[in-house]
C-alpha cells in the first residue's frame, strides 16, 4: 500500500520514476490533447470564417459528412443517450433524497420542544441537572502527521472536554516526520500532562497503514485497554467541551449501535469562493444524504472523524485496514455487513477546516473518491454473500451508496458535458435533450442550495464548480477502479490553522465588544475579536489571558451559567488582532464589577480560558450551534437581513484605497501565487474553441453551456478559486 505522505513530500517525489512506474499520466495526456485538439478546431473556424461556406462544397467536407454519418453517429448517439439515461437515473436519486430530507426537517420542527437525549435541563452554581449518569469509559484519538498549523487547537478542545478524569484517557497519535512538528507535539502534550490531564503522545517507528495503522496503533497500547468507546478527532477539528456529553449517551440501552456520527461545522466557509462552494457541497452532504440514511437505512459512510466508535463493534469487524485511502468507509462498510448500527446527529457541530488552496482540494477529492471505488470491488463479492444483510440492504449499499452516489454521476457527466457535447459541434447529427443540458443540472444544483438557502448567489457558479469537479472525480474513480498506484497513496491535506469565522455561529451582529470586568486592563492596540476557534494551551498562554464578554451582556454575573475556569484581576486583555471595526464604530468598553466565583487567583496554567463574543449566546450544553436561517417574514428576519446588508457594504472599499492596492507590483505578486492546472486549462480550450466553431458554422445549440462551463474551468485553471 502506499504510505502517508504530506504535499511538501508529495512534491518532493512526485517526479521520481518509482511512484509512476505503473501510472498512465491522465493529466498530461489530456491537456496536450486537448489543446492540441483546441487549436484544430480554431484552425477550421478561422477557416469557415475566411472562406465562408465554400469549403461545404468541397470534397473533403462531403467526404467528412458522408463518414460521420456512416461511422461515428452510429457509435456517437447510443454513447450519448446511455449517458443521458445514467444522469437521470442519478438526478431522481437525489430529488428522492432531498424529499426524504424536507420530510425528516419538518418532522423535526414538530418536535423541536423535545428536549435531547443528552441536553442538561438545568443549571445550579455550575452543576448540570438531569444529566444522563451514562459515563464509560472513552478514548479520544487524535491522529496528526506534520500538523504544525493546528495540532494546539485539538488538543487543547481534547484536554477541555467534559468528562470524568478517571474515564478518559486522550491519545495524540503523531506521524509526524519532522522532528521540529515532533518537538511541538510533544511539548504540549507534556504540558497538558503536568496539568493532570490523561492524556498520552504515542508515535510510531515505522509508519505502515498510514491513519489506519496510526489509529490501529493507538487501540493497541495499554492506555486504551479499558474503554468502551473512541472518539475520533482529526488534528483541525475542535469540538465543545460537551462533545461527548451529547454523544456517548446515545449508546445507553442501544446494544446494536456502533457509530454515533456529528456534522462537521467549518471555521472558513467565507475564506475564498473555493471555501463558499464547498460549503454549499458538505451542507448537502450532511442535511441530506447522511440523515437520510442515518434514519431509514441505520447506516452511512464514517466521516473518519469527529465521530465516536463503540470499541466492540469495531474490533467485530476486523478493525482499522489499509487496503483503501478510505479506512473510514472501509470499516463502517464492513461493520454494517455484521448488523451494528449507526445514528447522525445533526444538531450537534464539530468546527474545522475547509481546504482553502485549489491544489490541496483536489488532492482531497481524489482520495476520496479513488477509495470508495476500490472499496467497492473489494466488498461486492462479501456483500452479496452476507446472511446479515437483507436483500434492500445488499441493494441499498451496492446500488445506491456505492453505484449512484459516488460511480454513476461523475462518470456520466463528465464525459457526456465535458468530452462528448463539445464534441457535437463536428457531428451535428448527434443531439442531446436541451432539457438535460440545462434544466437538469440547474435542477441538481437548486437541491444542493436547499440545505443552505443564504447561498442562493451562488446557485449558477455552484452549477459552473461542480461541472469542474467531474474531471477530477473521473480521474480518481478510473485510478481506484483500475488499480493505479496512485489511488492507494494517502495524502494529508494541506492546513493552514484557519480561526472561527466570527458569525459562523452567531448572528448578533449588535457590533461592539463591551463588558470587561473591573480590574482587567486593555492594553492598546490589542482589542478585537476573540473567536470560538481560538485556544489557550498551557504553551501559549504565558502571562496574556483573554477575557471578553459579548455585546448585550446585563451584567457579567452571567459568567456563571457557563463551566468556565476562573480568571483573576490584574491580567491583560490580548486577542491577537487587530482593532474590530463593526459598522464603521469601533467596539466601545466599559467596566464590570467582577463576579463573586472569578475573585480567586489562577492556579495553574491549565485554569486559564477564552471567553468568546458568541459566549453570551450559547446554550447551557456548551455546543456552538447556529439557528436556524432568518426569515425575512419576522422582525428579527429582517434586522438581522439589513445588518448583515449594512456590514456587507461598510467591507466594501473605496475607489481610493482600490487605487492604492491595485498596482502593478500586486499584480505581479498575485499572478506568481497562483499555480497554473494543465488539465483545466486543457479543458477551457477544448470547450471555448468548441463554442467559437459552432457559432462559425452556425450551430448554437450549446453555445451558451460550453461558454460558462469553459469560463468555469479556465477560472478554476487560473487558481483563481481559491483567492
Amino acid at each position: 500500500m502506499g504510505q502517508r505522505k504530506t504535499d511538501a513530500g508529495l512534491q518532493q517525489e512526485e517526479g521520481t520514476p518509482k511512484k509512476r512506474a505503473h501510472l498512465v499520466n491522465f493529466r498530461k495526456v489530456q491537456s496536450i490533447g486537448l489543446q492540441v485538439g483546441f487549436f484544430v478546431l480554431l484552425c477550421w473556424a478561422l477557416s469557415r470564417l475566411v472562406y465562408g461556406g465554400t469549403l461545404d462544397a468541397g470534397t473533403a467536407s462531403r467526404g467528412w459528412k458522408e463518414f460521420r454519418t456512416r461511422w461515428v453517429l452510429p457509435l456517437m448517439q447510443p454513447v450519448l443517450n446511455f449517458l443521458v439515461g445514467a444522469f437521470l437515473l442519478q438526478s431522481v436519486d437525489k430529488v428522492l433524497l432531498v424529499a426524504a430530507g424536507v420530510y425528516l426537517g419538518l418532522r423535526r420542527s414538530g418536535k423541536a420542544g423535545a428536549p435531547s437525549v443528552a441536553a442538561a435541563t438545568t443549571q445550579d452554581e455550575g452543576t448540570v441537572v438531569g444529566m444522563p449518569a451514562y459515563e464509560p469509559a472513552v478514548v479520544v484519538q487524535i491522529p496528526m502527521c506534520n500538523e504544525r498549523e493546528c495540532y494546539r487547537q485539538s488538543i487543547t478542545a481534547a484536554c477541555r472536554l467534559d468528562w470524568p478524569q478517571d474515564k478518559l484517557v486522550i491519545q495524540v497519535l503523531d506521524d509526524s516526520d519532522q522532528d521540529d512538528v515532533q518537538a511541538l507535539i510533544h511539548e504540549e502534550v507534556d504540558a497538558w500532562r503536568a496539568t493532570g490531564a490523561p492524556i498520552f503522545y504515542l508515535h510510531r517507528a515505522v509508519r505502515a497503514g498510514h491513519k489506519a495503522g496510526n489509529l490501529a496503533h493507538g487501540m493497541q497500547d495499554p492506555s486504551a485497554k479499558h474503554c468502551e468507546f473512541v472518539a475520533i478527532l482529526d488534528a483541525d477539528f475542535v469540538p465543545a467541551s460537551d462533545f461527548l456529553r451529547r454523544t456517548v449517551p446515545h449508546f445507553e440501552g442501544q446494544p446494536k449501535l456502533a457509530l454515533v456520527q456529528a456534522r462537521w461545522a467549518f471555521v472558513n466557509p467565507r475564506q475564498n469562493l473555493l471555501t463558499r462552494f464547498q460549503n454549499i457541497h458538505f451542507a448537502y452532504h450532511f442535511e441530506v444524504e447522511q440523515q437520510v440514511q442515518g434514519h431509514f437505512n441505520k447506516f452511512f459512510g464514517f466521516n473518519g472523524t469527529a465521530g465516536v466508535w463503540r470499541v466492540q463493534a469495531l474490533q467485530d469487524a476486523g478493525s482499522w485496514n489499509d487496503r483503501t485511502t478510505v479506512e473510514d468507509m472501509d470499516l463502517a462498510v464492513r461493520a454494517h455487513m455484521l448488523g451494528w448500527e449507526f445514528t447522525f446527529l445533526n444538531d450537534v457541530r464539530v468546527p474545522s477546516e475547509l481546504p482553502a488552496s485549489y491544489v490541496a482540494f483536489c488532492k482531497q477529492q481524489h482520495r476520496w473518491y479513488a477509495g470508495p471505488m476500490r472499496l467497492c470491488l473489494l466488498t461486492a463479492g462479501s456483500t452479496l454473500a452476507s446472511r446479515t444483510l437483507t436483500a434492500w440492504h445488499k441493494f441499498n449499499l451496492l446500488a445506491c451508496f456505492f453505484g449512484l452516489r459516488r460511480l454513476v454521476l461523475p462518470l456520466a457527466a463528465y464525459p457526456l458535458f465535458c468530452l462528448l457535447l463539445p464534441a457535437t459541434v463536428l457531428v451535428p447529427e448527434a443531439t442531446v435533450p436541451a432539457a438535460v443540458v440545462y434544466a437538469m443540472p440547474l435542477l441538481l444544483a437548486f437541491l444542493h442550495w436547499l440545505p443552505h438557502p443564504g447561498s442562493w448567489p451562488l446557485l449558477l457558479p455552484f452549477l459552473v464548480f461542480e461541472n469542474v469537479l467531474y474531471r477530477i472525480k473521473f480521474q480518481a474513480i478510473v485510478s481506484g477502479v483500475l488499480g493505479f498506484k496512485g489511488a492507494s497513496d494517502w495524502v494529508v491535506t494541506a492546513k493552514t490553522g484557519a480561526v472561527q469565522e466570527a458569525d459562523e455561529f452567531d448572528d448578533d451582529l449588535d457590533g461592539g465588544l463591551e463588558d470587561v470586568p473591573e480590574g482587567i486592563e486593555v492594553e492598546d492596540g490589542a482589542l478585537g475579536e476573540a473567536r470560538d476557534g481560538d485556544s489557550v494551551s498551557p504553551c501559549s498562554a504565558k502571562s496574556v489571558d483573554a477575557f471578553v464578554v459579548h455585546a448585550g451582556s446585563e451584567s457579567s454575573d452571567q459568567l456563571a451559567a457557563y463551566d468556565l475556569p476562573p480568571l483573576a484581576a490584574g491580567l491583560t486583555v490580548r486577542t491577537g488582532r487587530e482593532p474590530s471595526v463593526m459598522g464603521g464604530k469601533k467596539g466601545a468598553f466599559r467596566s464590570a464589577s467582577l463576579p463573586p466565583q472569578m475573585k480567586r487567583q489562577l492556579s495553574g496554567a491549565a485554569e486559564r480560558a477564552l471567553l468568546s463574543p458568541s459566549a453570551s449566546r450559547r446554550r447551557p450544553g456548551g455546543t456552538p450551534r447556529k439557528g436556524d436561517a432568518a426569515s425575512l417574514l419576522t422582525p428579527r428576519g429582517r434586522e438581522v437581513a439589513l445588518k448583515r446588508l449594512e456590514r456587507t457594504l461598510s467591507r466594501l472599499p473605496s475607489m481610493q484605497q482600490v487605487r492604492q492596492r491595485v498596482t502593478w507590483a500586486s499584480c505581479k505578486r498575485f499572478w506568481a501565487a497562483r499555480k497554473v492546472q494543465g488539465p483545466e486549462m486543457g479543458m477551457a480550450a477544448y470547450m471555448l474553441g468548441a463554442a467559437a466553431y459552432g457559432v462559425a458554422v452556425g450551430d448554437t445549440r450549446y453555445t451558451l453551456f460550453l461558454v460558462v462551463q469553459g469560463t468555469g474551468f479556465l477560472v478554476a485553471g487560473l487558481d483563481l478559486l481559491g483567492c
